[in-house]
């Protein structure tokens, strides 16, 4: 567009646009929080001068100023650094085996280790880098960000006034745009404008990431959760060894009277705090999307009653179709001429405001209009294709909720079992070696066990959603939830047990039969990953919003 880019132009040449590290942003927080906890007003004024004048950033930031400090900050965490929080705590885990071993002479001899140090290894010290990580993985991030809270002018009116009115320019130069969600923000006119400019201005309107403040809440509130029942089963695994070993039929009756207890009782005490994290979800979920099904940019509002009107004037400068360059088809020696004057809108908005209403163009409420239907509608449906539909979670933060029982598993494997001696474990068990059996174990324990926990999430949502449209609210609502949620991952549980015992089968006395029977259930689990997890909604262009406008 004409008006953007000459915007940028602008921006440029008074050194406007400026930029922030998630590092810098951190401290300004910080230190603002310590500074207001001790009276003191911050230098913000020296702080805007020290921002560097950039051309484009990686991130263009938009958030509702109700929403508190603290769950902002956990949010942009939770998107700069989930991923690089699930990496380092496996490399974490990777290193402290590589520790234990080379330590002990070979793997089977860890399980002779001090199981205070194994337990520090191998649980606390991953669980410390993934937390660690997670919350302060983006201080080094050098990625640039533009956030009003930073990159405006604090006490220049001025200058302030003019970044404002500059930010189309900045969304236009900006990869992508991180929406920090929560109860407030489609009630802002600042954040409704910010997200029609990126509609409107951006090249790729599809790069624009929708961040729940409640989404770090439930990934830090199911780990620490399962982070208990990871230490509950490996404890009881380790009180394990003061059963007793004379027979393999003793053997495994001792492991049955710890596995089944846990197998039940493990789903009954999540099931009444995940019932209640799931309902959490769905809440804030059902409310994010009514707020957009309701929204008015007129009811919209605006901390200083001033800026609405700029605020109005520059959305409808945007997408008003009688400022967008006119179609043109050239032919001859004067294409050259033509194309240097596509760009050329068709009147200028001071000359249309005057002939308007002897025209054919929408009109001022009739575009406003517009922009609402387009926010009910289109918008609202790009946003749920994008963080999906209220039963739907992301693969990598149920991986990162369930991290504590995949790193658990590994660690009963890596302890045979809680026997010191692995070879008495492995001819228990009927394996051929110790090293068949560790690898079997670490499988079935590190692995395939962890996977049906992952697959529990997205069924834990359904079920809620099931209980939450069966009672409305109140105690019927929570017993049932609960209830239903206990049976979905006890369900889980006996599965999980059920294809352990196939892999065991295949493993100690091979069979075409049980194979079969064990890359069925195989096929069946990975179906459910696809359904649950990849079978997304097919997404709709925020570009839709043009055809929109243009309807007369």
């Amino acid at each position: 567009m004409q008006q953007v880019q000459k915007l940028i132009e602008v921006s440029q040449q008074d050194g406007l646009f400026r930029a922030t590290t998630a590092a810098c942003l951190f401290n300004f927080n910080v230190s603002n929080s310590v500074l207001k906890y001790l009276q003191t007003s911050p230098d913000r004024t020296s702080r805007y001068d020290s921002l560097q004048r950039v051309s484009e950033v990686d991130f263009f930031i938009s958030h509702s100023w109700s929403c508190s400090l603290w769950m902002k900050r956990l949010a942009l965490c939770h998107r700069l650094n989930l991923n690089l929080a699930i990496g380092s705590c496996v490399l974490a885990f990777l290193l402290a085996v590589l520790i234990l071993v080379l330590r002990a002479g070979s793997f089977p001899a860890v399980a002779q280790q001090d199981l205070t140090l194994r337990c520090c290894l191998l649980l606390f010290w991953p669980f410390s880098v993934f937390l660690g990580t997670y919350l302060f993985g983006h201080l080094l991030d050098c990625r640039k960000f533009w956030i009003d809270q930073v990159c405006v002018h604090p006490t220049n009116a001025e200058v302030k006034s003019q970044t404002l009115q500059a930010i189309p320019a900045f969304v236009a130069q900006s990869k992508q745009m991180l929406v920090i969600w929560d109860d407030t923000y489609w009630q802002r006119l600042w954040c409704i404008y910010e997200v029609a400019i990126w509609v409107k201005a951006s090249s790729a309107p599809q790069a624009i990431r929708f961040v729940p403040t409640w989404m770090p809440l439930w990934v830090l509130s199911s780990f620490a959760l399962l982070t208990l029942v990871c230490f509950s089963v490996v404890g009881q695994v380790w009180c394990w060894e003061k059963g007793n070993w004379d027979s393999r039929l003793s053997y495994v009756a001792s492991f049955m009277m710890i596995a089944v207890p846990a197998t039940v009782a493990v789903p009954v005490g999540v099931g009444l705090p995940w019932f209640w994290l799931c309902m959490q979800k769905l809440q804030k979920h059902k409310l994010m999307l009514s707020q957009m099904e309701h929204f008015d940019i007129r009811s919209a509002e605006c901390t200083v009653e001033s800026d609405r009107k700029v605020i109005e004037e520059q959305i409808l400068d945007l997408f008003d179709e009688a400022l967008e360059p006119p179609v043109q088809v050239s032919f001859g020696a004067d294409a050259a001429d033509a194309a240097d004057a596509a760009d050329a809108p068709l009147m200028s908005p001071e000359a249309l405001r005057d002939i308007r209403h002897i025209t054919s163009y929408p009109t001022r409420d009739e575009i406003l209009d517009q922009f609402n239907t387009y926010v009910r509608g289109p918008l609202r449906e790009s946003v749920e294709a994008s963080i999906g539909k209220e039963d739907f979670l992301p693969l990598n933060s149920c991986i990162a909720a369930v991290l504590p029982l995949v790193l658990g598993g590994f660690t009963v494997a890596l302890g045979c079992d809680g026997r010191a001696d692995c070879e008495l474990s492995a001819s228990n068990w009927g394996y051929a070696s110790v090293t068949e059996y560790m690898l079997g174990n670490a499988f079935i324990n590190g692995i395939q066990g962890p996977v049906f926990w992952i697959l529990t999430f997205p069924l834990g949502l359904r079920t809620s959603c099931l209980a939450a449209r069966a009672f409305s609210s109140g105690i019927w609502q929570t017993l049932a939830g609960a209830s239903m949620t206990a049976v979905v991952l006890t369900a889980c549980s006996f599965s999980s047990s059920f294809q352990s015992v196939l892999i065991l089968v295949v493993i100690i006395k091979y069979s075409t039969i049980w194979l079969g029977a064990c890359v069925a259930s195989f096929a069946v689990e990975l179906f459910a990953f696809w359904h649950l997890f990849f079978r997304n909604p097919v997404r709709h262009s925020s570009r839709s919003f043009v055809a929109s406008v243009s309807k007369p």
